[in-house]
């Protein structure tokens, strides 16, 4: 034993001194490169962390939810002040004005942005991200109660977390599309916001159910279509592995994307959609909101005060999006993908630039 302690104490030692050796022999600039690869890494996390926060939040939670609640403002000609410049020459960049001014503002991502930083300031990145966590964890929390039920399939444990975060999300919603009052905090708590969760179940049910839905509908459709044309998997341990080799594998790898993306957009967007414009209609009336924003639904809903229903329908919701509201959301989708991967290219690239920098400054190994 005492032979075997020793032996462990002499090796350790030689491994230490091993160690030290090779630190004294390491030359001053590898030791300078090593802090320079650390000074990288940091000056990376600082510099893309506000950009990927972007584009995986601000873009697609908040502009798209701005998107689907904006309704078009009408279009009319100003009325002159004075009856007799009726018959004078108009200016075609008058016109050409008031029609700018009529444009939606989530018609393009620069003027969405442009109306929330005037709003909000360098916080609009940020807009209604505290409530989003505590929706997240809500859900978050909700399905793995209901998945661990033995009696509850996963699909179902799915619907019942959505449900359960519903007050939340809707909250979520309204802290997004609600103005700030003057002289009024810049955002209200959540205990504030939320005033009535049988109101918010009785308005929020049924949208959510066919979110969920279409959801559902778009990935059982893609795992039938890889069963019906046989496409294989790429695991190992799969008894349908096939080499990625296979020539068959991109076209019925490429069928299924496009298939499931059609789905995507037929029937996910339009129930998102509608889901957020319902939760828009439980806003207070004592709030404004950010984008024009039609509360009579069309002249679907009267007002509380009259004895009216406060909140829209399903049906009042999707008839009142004209199709030129369709086809600014899904452009602005789009949108969204396309600097989404851009974003990812340029990173990659300069991240890649500056790794063969490194490599030239280290020379040769």
């Amino acid at each position: 034993m005492f032979r075997t302690t020793v032996s462990v104490g002499h090796a350790m030692a030689q491994g230490y001194l091993a160690k030290r050796y090779a630190e004294e022999e390491q030359p001053p600039f590898l030791k300078l490169l090593d802090t320079a690869h650390l000074l990288v890494v940091l000056a990376n996390i600082i510099l893309f962390l506000p950009i990927f926060f972007i584009i995986w939040y601000t873009l697609p939670s908040v502009h798209v939810t701005l998107a689907a609640v904006e309704d078009p403002l009408p279009a009319y000609e100003p009325v002159p002040l004075d009856p007799q410049d009726d018959d004078a020459p108009k200016d075609p960049n008058d016109a050409a004005g008031g029609s700018h001014r009529n444009r939606p503002v989530t018609s393009s991502l620069r003027s969405t942005n442009r109306v929330l930083k005037s709003v909000f300031g360098w916080r609009a990145i940020f807009l209604g991200f505290r409530y989003a966590c505590v929706a997240g964890a809500v859900a978050f929390v909700a399905l793995n109660f209901f998945d661990a039920l033995p009696f509850v399939p996963f699909s179902i444990a799915h619907l019942l977390s959505m449900l359960a975060a519903s007050p939340f999300t809707t909250v979520w919603v309204h802290a997004v599309i609600a103005a700030p009052t003057p002289g009024s905090e810049p955002a209200k708590s959540l205990r504030s916001r939320l005033r009535s969760y049988r109101k918010i179940y009785a308005t929020t049910w049924f949208p959510i159910f066919l979110t969920w839905a279409a959801t559902n509908a778009v990935i059982f459709s893609s795992r039938l279509l890889v069963r019906l044309i046989g496409l294989p998997s790429l695991d190992p341990n799969s008894p349908d592995f096939v080499d990625p080799e296979d020539r068959s594998l991109v076209p019925k790898s490429l069928c299924v994307s496009g298939v499931a993306l059609a789905l995507y957009l037929l029937l996910v967007v339009p129930a998102q959609t509608v889901l957020q414009r319902v939760q828009a209609s439980l806003l207070p009336a004592d709030e404004d909101t950010i984008v024009p924003f039609d509360r009579s639904f069309g002249g679907r809903l009267e007002p509380e005060v009259v004895g009216g229903q406060r909140f829209a329908t399903f049906g009042a919701a999707f008839k009142t999006v004209p199709y030129a509201s369709w086809v600014r959301i899904y452009l602005q989708r789009a949108k969204i993908f396309l600097v989404t991967a851009a974003t990812y290219v340029l990173v990659g690239l300069l991240v890649a630039l500056q790794f063969v920098l490194l490599q030239k400054i280290a020379g040769p190994a």
